[in-house]
């Protein structure tokens, strides 16, 4: 069955734009979350690793808070981690989508 449009006269553009709003949002969390699943799940079978991260965080951050963005400039090793997890585990497509003209 064919969606229905609207009788207002208006074209689907603001319905479309809004969809697409919405599938940014979407796939924008989405990447978030899968990056962070990869880098965890790279940290559990490297603990080398893991421990040299927390070593620049507790150096750098301390105990006492968590870190925030204004710290990653201070983090260089943690920088590393999260582009060798985006390397390694690519959560979006290698080649650009495109549109047939």
């Amino acid at each position: 069955m064919a969606p229905r449009r609207r009788q207002s006269g208006r074209s689907g553009l603001a319905t479309e734009m809004a969809v697409r709003g919405v599938v940014l949002l979407i796939a924008g969390t989405d990447t978030s979350a899968l990056t962070t699943e990869w880098a965890m799940a790279l940290l559990v079978k490297h603990p080398e690793v893991t421990r040299k991260v927390r070593a620049e965080i507790d150096a750098n951050v301390g105990m006492g808070r968590l870190v925030e963005e204004s710290d990653i400039t201070n983090l260089p090793y943690l920088q590393c981690v999260v582009k060798e997890t985006l390397r390694l585990c690519p959560v979006g497509p290698i080649i650009p989508a495109h549109e047939a003209m």
